[in-house]
C-alpha cells in the first residue's frame, strides 16, 4: 500500500470528535477494523484506493478510481456500510452485508472492466 494510504489509515484513530469542525463522530475500533479487514481483501486482488478519509456521518471513507468512475465505499461506525459508484451522469448506491462482498463487487468492476450495474 502506498505510504500516503498508510499516513491516512494510521491518522483515522486520533481524530476527535469534531473532526470536521462540526459534530462530526470520530471513527470507532469497529469501524476501523472493518476498513482494515476490507482493505487486506482489496488489497490481496491488487486494488488499490486512492483515498482513505474519516466520514462525516462517522466511519471511515475509502475512495477509487477507475476512468471516469469513483468508488466510494462508507464503513459507519455501527458497522453498516454501503457502497456508491459514480460518474457525472451515472450514480449507484447498494447497501453492503460484508466486507468480502465489498471487495468481490469492486473488484469485478474494476478488473472486468464492467461499467453494467443494472446487474446489481
Amino acid at each position: 500500500m502506498p505510504k500516503e494510504l498508510i499516513d491516512q489509515l494510521m491518522l483515522l484513530p486520533s481524530l476527535e470528535d469534531g473532526w470536521n469542525g462540526y459534530k462530526a463522530p470520530k471513527p470507532n475500533p469497529n469501524s476501523l477494523q472493518k476498513t482494515k479487514d476490507f482493505l487486506v481483501e482489496i488489497l490481496y486482488n491488487k486494488i488499490v484506493p486512492i483515498s482513505i478519509v474519516p466520514s462525516a456521518e462517522g466511519g471511515v471513507g475509502i475512495v477509487f478510481k477507475f476512468d471516469e468512475w469513483y468508488i466510494d465505499l462508507e464503513i459507519f461506525n455501527d458497522g453498516k456500510m454501503v457502497g456508491c459508484f459514480s460518474k457525472p451522469e451515472n450514480i449507484h448506491v447498494w447497501e453492503v452485508f460484508s466486507v468480502q462482498e465489498a471487495s468481490q463487487k469492486i473488484t469485478e468492476f474494476m478488473s472486468n472492466r464492467s461499467t453494467n450495474l443494472s446487474l446489481w
